[in-house]
């Protein structure tokens, strides 16, 4: 993204990010008020961002048993595809 006072078109920004991240990224930074549009470039007016986003997925990272987090939450990510819930089994066998 444009540092404070730097304007850039979205060739620039794709150029920076990549094109996926770009897509994602410009449109939850133009609802968290991040970025301004001035006609066909974009200038960040935030300096320090909080993305809850990420801190909410680190905690995923931290503790991956689904019970412990709220079920809206889990159900929202895996919405927008940011979780991938898998079931793992796994059996082991004795001589009996």
């Amino acid at each position: 993204m444009a540092m404070g006072g730097e304007q850039v078109d979205m060739a620039e920004m794709v150029k920076r990010v990549g094109d996926q991240i770009a897509k994602i990224g410009f449109a939850k930074a133009m609802k968290m008020k991040w970025i301004k549009k001035e006609g066909d470039k974009f200038e960040r007016i935030v300096e320090n961002l909080v993305d809850e986003d990420k801190t909410c997925l680190n905690k995923f990272l931290e503790d991956p048993t689904l019970e412990s987090h709220d079920k809206k939450v889990v159900e929202n990510y895996k919405k927008r595809k940011h979780l991938n819930i898998k079931s793992i089994k796994s059996y082991k066998v004795l001589k009996g």
